[in-house]
């Protein structure tokens, strides 16, 4: 070691956790984040391993200084369309596919898949993963509106280092424009008076010969 050189050692450091207070629960605006997005399985030999699909959202609004970067939010979408014992069908819930299309106004369209359900040894129809999680790459940017809420972690899963996280609560409808009364009236008179003038004037009746008297 040459004499004089500065030199970096982990003794003279106190171990330092970078927490993050979690986003105030409320009302937000989201961003998808396509390059988020990926086709996972559990990991549980135990269950069913049927693909889920992973993204995540940015909450618009949620950075932690003036200036600084939003925060994400990652989110799980469940493809099984069978239902559960309780009767309810995943995609239907509101923070899955169908609160999705909602908070979007728009349908959202994917094919079938069979995959192959561990827990039964049976082929099981489930939306299909691959092409959700291209639709939502394509859609990488829009925004829609959602409700985030702090999911407080159980005291076992705190014991092994989970903590309390944010999560996407349910996506929010969004709400049609409605038109007034007098608005639509107005569009009304609009729609006749360009009626009106795209019309050609109706030729005048032809005169009828007159009759000759007799002589």
């Amino acid at each position: 070691m040459a004499t004089g050189e500065k030199r970096f050692s982990t003794r003279s450091l106190d171990l330092q956790k970078n927490d993050f207070p979690p986003i105030t629960p409320g009302d937000y605006t989201l961003r998808i984040r396509g390059d988020k997005t990926e086709v996972k399985k559990s990991s549980d030999p135990n269950s069913a391993q049927l693909p889920y699909v992973n993204t995540a959202f940015t909450v618009v609004g949620s950075a932690l200084k003036e200036g600084g970067k939003d925060r994400m939010v990652f989110h799980r979408f469940f493809l099984a369309v069978k239902p559960s014992e309780k009767g309810v069908i995943m995609p239907a819930r509101p923070d899955q596919l169908k609160g999705l299309a909602m908070a979007l106004g728009e349908d959202i369209d994917l094919p079938f898949r069979e995959y192959h359900n561990n827990k039964t040894g049976e082929m099981e129809e489930c939306i299909d993963a691959s092409a959700f999680a291209r639709w939502l790459k394509e859609n990488d940017g829009r925004e829609l509106q959602g409700h985030i809420k702090t999911e407080v972690a159980k005291a076992e899963d705190k014991q092994r280092g989970y903590k309390d996280r944010d999560v996407v609560a349910y996506f929010i409808e969004t709400e049609q424009p409605t038109v007034s009364e007098d608005e639509a009236a107005e569009e009304d008179e609009e729609v006749e008076e360009e009626v009106e003038e795209d019309e050609e004037p109706a030729p005048p009746p032809a005169k009828k010969p007159a009759k000759k008297g007799k002589r």
